[in-house]
């Protein structure tokens, strides 16, 4: 495949993308159920940049932790401040991401969490890139939730 098809098909990829990511947010708000973005696109959304998207089905212990809502690992603890991320943007698209801090904790603790899954590159380069930006940034974009309203 040539370099201008190629380009072509991963921008109609993350256009694609995009669109279900927001129409996931309309429908999380028309239902009432909060919504953060984790994974490759909340990086993206953290860094204004602009493909995998992730969410995460997540619940509350009795004592307000956030833990993972079914599974294999249910019941377990999600990093403490997990859901104090801001409201990333790309383009006309807004959705709450999971925080910066968090997603280096994931990032670097998921080889423990899970045994036998291997330390990747790209989960490095992440770590050094959202440890830039937060250093630079001094916190990240705003933390409005889509609508306006202050989470």
């Amino acid at each position: 495949m040539d370099r201008q098809r190629t380009e072509a098909v991963d921008r109609q990829r993350t256009d694609r993308q995009l669109r279900l990511i927001a129409e996931t947010v309309r429908i999380a708000d028309a239902l009432g159920v909060d919504l953060w973005l984790r994974g490759g696109w909340a990086m993206e959304f953290f860094l204004k940049q602009g493909e995998e998207s992730s969410f995460a089905l997540l619940d509350e212990d009795g004592s307000g932790h956030v833990v993972v809502a079914g599974g294999p690992w249910a019941g377990e603890r999600w990093p403490d401040g997990m859901l104090e991320g801001p409201l990333g943007r790309i383009g006309a698209t807004a959705c709450p991401v999971i925080s910066p801090a968090a997603q280096i904790e994931i990032k670097r603790m998921t080889p423990v969490w899970i045994p036998g899954r291997p330390r990747r590159a790209e989960d490095a380069e992440d770590i050094r890139v959202l440890e830039t930006a937060l250093r630079d940034a001094g916190g990240g974009p705003d933390r409005e939730r889509p609508g306006g309203t202050p989470r």
